[in-house]
């Protein structure tokens, strides 16, 4: 995956127009696009240097709009090839982005979030890309199962629950469903961008692996319909943008 660093200077042609075309007053979602443009663009560079001192009339402080640049970028650079025999000119060149801040160390500082956000909707569309035939029920439950490192607290009964610690009382919590493997990808996506973001939201999620069974299940907040990658991106921004609002 490109690597993501902030310095003030550095030797090396520097990307000319790089923002343009955004609008005034551009926002997060537009700077997560113009990450990834910037990632279909250059993929075939080793190192492309963009000064973010260049950008002007945003309508989000410069350091969240280079975390949503770097977002975009980490989020364009994504495969799913566990299962190919791929060759080494099959990968992209781009591994080092550099951007040139004032202040490299307070850029770090934002960025670390949004690396973890990517980090999730890479987890979650990693299980949703996963073949039922080499990846079954018992294998996604052991997959799950390992995020207890994170302080998850992960249980298997007739709907398998993952849930922050001192979240045992019911109705006290938002209750996320998933009511297939897809919408599963997408609650694990959810809890473990949660979890890295060391959020202390109470949520607990339930999540059943078999058949597609609408009764018994929890009252709460459904996935909705996953067909595609980006949905799976899609839904876990989304769960992430909604956390970060009721934090503001």
């Amino acid at each position: 995956m490109v690597m993501i660093i902030f310095e003030q200077e550095r030797k090396g042609k520097k990307l000319a127009d790089w923002s343009q075309p955004l609008r005034d007053g551009a926002g997060a979602d537009e700077l997560c696009q113009l990450g990834k443009r910037l990632f279909q663009r250059f993929y075939r560079q080793p190192e492309i240097i963009l000064d973010i001192r260049e950008l002007k009339n945003i309508s989000i402080s410069r350091e969240e709009a280079a975390g949503n640049i770097a977002l975009g970028l980490k989020l364009a650079d994504y495969r799913f090839d566990k299962y190919q025999n791929l060759k080494k000119e099959d990968f992209p060149d781009l591994e080092l982005a550099v951007f040139l801040v004032d202040d490299p160390q307070g850029y770090k500082q934002v960025f670390k979030n949004y690396e973890m956000v990517a980090n999730g909707v890479r987890y979650a569309k990693d299980l949703f890309n996963e073949p039922e035939e080499q990846f079954d029920s018992e294998c996604l439950r052991l997959e799950l199962k390992r995020l207890e490192y994170l302080g998850l607290k992960v249980a298997f009964g007739k709907w398998l629950s993952m849930q922050w610690p001192g979240t045992e009382d019911a109705g006290k919590e938002e209750v996320i469903v998933a009511r297939n493997r897809r919408e599963t990808a997408v609650a694990a996506g959810i809890f473990k961008t949660r979890a890295l973001l060391k959020c202390v939201q109470k949520s607990a999620g339930f999540f059943n692996l078999g058949q597609r069974v609408l009764e018994d299940a929890p009252r709460g907040r459904y996935i909705g319909e996953i067909n595609s990658e980006q949905d799976v991106e899609e839904k876990v921004l989304c769960f992430w943008k909604e956390m970060k609002n009721n934090e503001n």
